[in-house]
């Protein structure tokens, strides 16, 4: 009888412990499953107010662009039987989108058309309003801007500056596998000045590489050219 009840309190306590063992796990296995937060989408632009003399189009070209590179603003007014050098005034509103700021005047050519050459500094959301009477406004259109990253080999060592400046975000360090890239290791822009930062690594295996840099509210991410270490 005290051999059976000896048996009882063992199977008793193995399965107390092995349940402790699986509640124990559970933070872990939840912890690691967690992936980092993502950047947000830019909200998508407004459509036209209702009203307006005539109709003004509006178009981007290209949409996305590596910063310091230009974008153009075009379309046409119709609609109404004065286009032809109607004034236009472009305006402009960076992330987070909250108000527009005349950015440029023009007229509109001989059939109504129009364009705007923009150089943005970020993710940056542009209307036009034709001075007709009433006033014609367009809808509004998105040009994004991803990171500028270069890349740079000598021996061993990886380096590379990333354009605008955001000291201290994360770089990674990327080799080509079978199957696409790799992230191999991560590090933090250093400061390089006000318009920019730079990352450094070494590496221990030959291979191709490339540098990326996440993308946040008011950049796209940003990946640079590939450089061959031997």
């Amino acid at each position: 009888m005290d051999s059976c009840r000896s048996s009882a309190k063992r199977r008793a306590v193995s399965l107390g412990a092995v349940a402790a063992l699986s509640i124990a796990l559970v933070p872990v296995a939840v912890a690691s499953a967690a992936k980092p937060p993502q950047p947000k989408p830019p909200p998508a632009p407004k459509p036209p107010p209702a009203g307006g003399a005539g109709q003004l189009s509006i178009g981007t070209a290209p949409k996305v662009v590596v910063f310091g590179a230009g974008s153009t603003v075009a379309g046409q007014l119709t609609g109404v039987s004065n286009a032809a050098g109607m004034a236009l005034s472009l305006e402009q509103s960076a992330y987070p989108f909250k108000s527009f700021k005349q950015l440029a005047d023009a007229s509109a050519g001989g059939g109504g058309e129009y364009s705007f050459a923009v150089t943005p500094a970020g993710n940056t959301r542009y209307r036009v309003t034709a001075k007709t009477s009433p006033r014609t406004v367009s809808a509004e259109v998105d040009v994004l801007v991803k990171k500028s990253v270069t890349i740079a080999a000598r021996g061993s060592r990886i380096s590379g500056l990333v354009a605008p400046a955001h000291d201290g975000d994360p770089v990674e360090l990327q080799r080509r596998v079978r199957h696409g890239y790799r992230t191999v290791a991560t590090g933090p822009l250093a400061d390089a000045g006000n318009a920019r930062g730079i990352y450094r690594f070494t590496v221990r295996r030959s291979g191709v590489y490339r540098a990326r840099v996440p993308g946040d509210a008011d950049h796209l991410t940003g990946t640079s050219p590939s450089r061959r270490i031997r």
